[in-house]
């Protein structure tokens, strides 16, 4: 009995000290409706081409395993445009399959498709939009007509339009390439996508851009949105969303962040409002938007705007995997511990609720206390609803070694990967190790006292929940809490 007290207490100082660690895998706050917790997945183009290669890498394997103990529930899937996978018939088939397991390893988990507004050099081959838009049907305000739904896509005068048109091109393609169930008498389908997400940050260089080039982005941002919202028509599953951050610098000309609102809100089923601390830092991340939060609930916009916390996990130390863009220095160090104080994705938001909840909390950019806005009920439906949080990106949150700038010596961690119902575990610094797994409780239901470099442990026949587990390694206790999920 008190071997088994000494146990539980030392399990107990496991668990407290891993709770501090800002690698510790904890479940999203809750909060007044469900609060979920998403992911941007960079080089997925990377991902799908491993698994077409047979997974030498085991790519697919390490995402899987960060969503499962991340507790993601919503993947938004960078780089599959510009041709890389979409439009690629062998990589589609790899990409295919990859959703597929998704679906049946997750199945509460939505799929997001990401396209990007920038980069398209030369015109692809015109697309028959009827295919896409034969069934009459009005969306949102002002729905185009077939000759502007035509135009859209296959007119181009000019690089913003080329733009356009091929990011609509693509999200079509997609479309059409992920549809899985055609309904029995109607031109209706369900797509292996949940949700299509435009990524154009028109606002970015706008205190060095004319007003005309600015307010033309826009218009092309807008336009886009609203067509997409078009395709809901015939893919019942779908939703419209994008990232907002209107701009005030045009006010002179007549053009306010309120114009750009009173449009953008009608075509954005949940918008993802930026809270980019720099640098990294947690407790003040409401401050940076605050005011955008008040400006969506304004009485010109549309009632109840669902929007999704956008937070940033870049470091000045990361690299992006298919960017040669410089990371700025936002949550990086703090998620990474190599700050004082540092905290894990939780407390990041956990903190971002506590002031969002707190009716006495007081934004400093619009002098107002944004408590009603943020808050719809039944008396207030210009309220908005915080649906979650975003993070940008997966390259940055994991230690993957393999998107690190520079390259330190491998730290002991011990690595869990899901494969199937086995687990398998190894350590980063690739030494012999033995291990136990303990229930919650502090029970012993395994033990392995054989030394070896990698351990399979079979999880399916493990009850549901979750587990502790510790490797020894010359003395040395590393420990992860892993949850057996065997859907």
């Amino acid at each position: 009995m008190k071997k088994l007290s000494i146990t539980i207490i030392y399990l107990f100082l496991v668990i407290t000290s891993f709770s501090q660690s800002p690698q510790q895998h904890q479940a999203p706050p809750l909060n007044n409706i469900p609060f979920t917790r998403g992911m941007f997945v960079d080089c997925m183009d990377e991902i799908v081409s491993d698994y077409k290669n047979g997974s030498p890498l085991a790519l697919f394997d390490a995402l899987k395993t960060y969503i499962q103990e991340n507790y993601i529930s919503y993947i938004a899937l960078c780089d599959l445009d510009q041709g890389k996978v979409i439009g690629n018939n062998s990589m589609e088939a790899s990409l295919k399959k990859i959703l597929t397991e998704l679906r049946i390893s997750f199945p509460q988990i939505k799929i997001g498709l990401v396209g990007k507004h920038d980069g398209y050099t030369s015109r692809s081959g015109k697309i028959k939009t009827t295919d896409y838009f034969s069934t009459p049907c009005k969306t949102g305000p002002a729905s185009p007509t077939s000759f502007q739904i035509d135009s859209m896509v296959n007119t181009v005068n000019n690089n913003e339009d080329l733009q356009r048109s091929e990011t609509i091109k693509f999200f079509l393609r997609a479309m059409r390439f992920s549809t899985t169930l055609k309904g029995c008498c109607s031109l209706t389908y369900k797509s292996l996508f949940d949700v299509l997400y435009l990524d154009y940050p028109y606002w970015k260089d706008a205190s060095s851009l004319p007003f005309a080039t600015i307010q033309n982005r826009f218009n092309s941002y807008y336009s886009t949105l609203r067509l997409l919202q078009e395709l809901k028509c015939s893919y019942t599953n779908i939703s419209i969303e994008a990232e907002f951050q209107p701009t005030d610098l045009f006010w002179p000309n007549g053009w306010t962040s309120t114009d750009q609102i009173e449009k953008a809100d009608q075509v954005i089923d949940r918008m993802i409002i930026p809270f980019y601390t720099d640098p990294y830092t947690s407790n003040s991340a409401i401050n940076e938007n605050c005011k955008l939060l008040h400006l969506v609930s304004d009485r010109f916009s549309k009632n109840k705007t669902r929007f999704v916390i956008g937070f940033s996990a870049q470091s000045d130390q990361y690299t992006f995997c298919n960017s040669t863009d410089t990371p700025k220095d936002h949550l990086g160090k703090y998620l990474s511990g190599q700050v004082s104080p540092s905290g894990n994705m939780f407390s990041v938001e956990d903190q971002f609720l506590t002031a969002l909840n707190d009716p006495n909390y007081f934004c400093p950019t619009c002098s107002c206390y944004p408590y009603n806005d943020n808050h719809y009920s039944p008396t207030n439906t210009a309220g908005n609803l915080c649906d979650g949080s975003i993070w940008y990106t997966y390259t940055m949150l994991t230690n993957n070694q393999l998107y690190k700038q520079n390259q330190k010596a491998k730290e002991e961690e011990l690595v869990a990967i899901t494969v199937d119902q086995q687990i398998i575990l190894s350590l980063t610094s690739e030494k012999q190790f033995t291990y136990k797994v303990y229930g919650i409780d502090g029970t012993l239901k395994i033990e392995n006292n054989t030394k070896a470099f990698n351990h399979t442990v079979n999880s399916g026949e493990m009850n549901e929940g979750l587990y502790i587990f510790s490797a020894n390694v010359n003395g040395k206790q590393l420990c992860r809490i892993i949850p057996v999920l065997n859907k």
